[in-house]
C-alpha cells in the first residue's frame, strides 16, 4: 500500500466484552509502534477486537506488527476479531497477505 500520514490507535475498554483497538489513517512504522505497545498488556492478549475499519492503508512494519499482535495473542490462548470494511484496500492487503488463515476477519459493507 502507499506512504500515508501517521495513523492513530486508540484503545476502547469503556464497554462490556472485549477492549477494542481502533487502528485510523495509514498503519506505518510509527502507529505499528504503538500498536504493539497497546496490544502488550496482559488483557488485550486475551480477547481483543482489532477495528480496521478507519484504516486506510498498511505498509510492510504496519503489517508486521498486525501478524505479530495476532501471533503473540494466539501463543497466549487469546483470541482476536478484526473488523474490516468491504471491498477496501485494508481488506485486499490483509487477504492477498494470507492474514485471514491466522484469525477471523469480519467483514463490515460500506455503509452508505
Amino acid at each position: 500500500m502507499t506512504d500515508g500520514p501517521s495513523g492513530d490507535v486508540t484503545v476502547h475498554t469503556d464497554h462490556p466484552g472485549p477492549a477494542t483497538v481502533v487502528v485510523s489513517g495509514h498503519l506505518g512504522a510509527d502507529c505499528a509502534r504503538e500498536l504493539r505497545r497497546v496490544t502488550a498488556a496482559p488483557d488485550a492478549e486475551h480477547s481483543l477486537v482489532l477495528d480496521l475499519r478507519p484504516c486506510t492503508s498498511i505498509d510492510p512494519p504496519g503489517l508486521g506488527a498486525l501478524v505479530g499482535c495476532i501471533r503473540r495473542s494466539d501463543e497466549a490462548g487469546g483470541r482476536i476479531v478484526v473488523l474490516v470494511t468491504d471491498a477496501s484496500p485494508v481488506e485486499r492487503m490483509l487477504r492477498s497477505h494470507g492474514v485471514g488463515r491466522l484469525v477471523r476477519i469480519d467483514v463490515v459493507p460500506m455503509a452508505g
